[in-house]
């Protein structure tokens, strides 16, 4: 069954059962569209939160690199780096080794769950070691796609389910989830849905980064814990580490601006990537989007709920830096108006379910 965008309207309703249960219900095209997404089962870690199957939810759910990526400083960024690749080992094995969000949903009994991913085979990590530098790390690839249900990573349903994430499941209109389910489908029958990057930018009709189209599925549901103005920060990037900039097959590479594929590049070696201190000329400040200031909006509702020797509030960044501080303190805020407030699976998966 191939997808038919939101736009086929009325002409492609059908009638079928859903995979989970679910009674005979008429189907349009945001529901043909969404069908890789919703007719496979549920990840073994969705199951274990035991959602309310008469409300409607939207969860977000976050898997943190091993150590935090600090991005408020071009130094501290490398520091990061250094930590993350210390490990190959560990790199290789990783589920998420930068980090990966997704996106599940429980509309009207229909249950799904997704997330923006490109970066397939490490290819950037692969062209930082060829001399490509943070070129590597904001270009944007044209292998992006969306995960369909069925093809949810075994490792990240495992790591989740053993309470290696920070998950989040919220009650919502019936209205707002399918707000969120018809802005999924409109994106998956796009082309932007083939470009993976953190230069994306889906609310201005681009693609996205696992960050900015979870953040962009949140808005489209009325959630606020990831407004793009708590999970962005801006970053400067040194010139001098661009690196390599050649167009090749799949890959659009970053350019400062001024720069264009006829001026020579100098290639960054890993060695100097990781050793040298991130300084000199800046060739220009990147709003990008901070997974450290997701991880934060994320982990600071549960404050109260689930006791102090809960690993992820160490694992925040402090909130004296502002971006944290505030992705942290509204966040908080915002999950307090909630009447419930409760930890489900707290031996394992450990999310944070707020609800009416």
């Amino acid at each position: 069954m191939g997808p038919a965008g939101p736009e086929a309207g009325h002409d492609a309703r059908a009638v079928a059962s859903g995979m989970h249960g679910t009674p005979a219900v008429a189907r349009d095209a945001t529901d043909l569209t969404l069908a890789p997404f919703e007719e496979a089962v549920w990840p073994s870690f969705l199951n274990r939160i035991t959602l309310d199957p008469s409300r409607d939810y939207v969860i977000l759910a976050y898997l943190p690199p091993r150590v935090p990526f600090d991005m408020r400083g071009p130094d501290l960024a490398r520091q990061s780096l250094v930590r993350l690749l210390s490990n190959p080992v560990a790199v290789a094995m990783s589920p998420a080794w930068i980090g990966h969000l997704a996106v599940a949903w429980q509309c009207d009994g229909r249950q799904g769950v997704t997330s923006h991913s490109g970066d397939r085979d490490r290819r950037a990590l692969r062209l930082m070691a060829q001399g490509w530098g943070l070129s590597a790390v904001l270009a944007t690839y044209d292998t992006g796609g969306m995960v369909p249900e069925a093809d949810f990573p075994a490792a990240q349903d495992r790591a989740f389910a053993t309470g290696r994430g920070a998950v989040l499941a919220v009650e919502v209109e019936s209205t707002d989830c399918h707000a969120m389910r018809q802005r999924l489908a409109g994106f998956a029958t796009s082309e932007r849905a083939r470009r993976y990057g953190l230069l994306e930018d889906p609310w201005n009709g681009g693609g996205a980064g696992c960050l900015s189209f979870g953040a962009y599925l949140a808005d489209a549901a009325g959630l606020p814990v990831l407004a793009s103005e708590r999970i962005y920060r801006q970053v400067p990037i040194p010139s001098d580490l661009v690196g390599l900039r050649a167009v090749r097959d799949g890959v659009n590479p970053y350019r400062p601006p001024g720069l264009s594929g006829d001026v020579p590049a100098r290639p960054v070696s890993l060695l100097r990537l990781l050793r040298d201190p991130w300084a000199g000329p800046e060739a220009e400040d990147l709003r990008l989007p901070d997974g450290e200031a997701v991880f934060a909006a994320l982990v600071a509702p549960r404050a109260g709920l689930s006791g102090d020797g809960d690993w992820r509030f160490s694992r925040m960044l402090p909130e004296r830096d502002p971006l944290i501080g505030q992705a942290a303190g509204q966040a908080r805020d915002w999950a307090a108006r909630f009447p419930v407030r409760r930890i489900a699976d707290p031996g394992g998966v450990a999310a944070l379910v707020l609800e009416h």
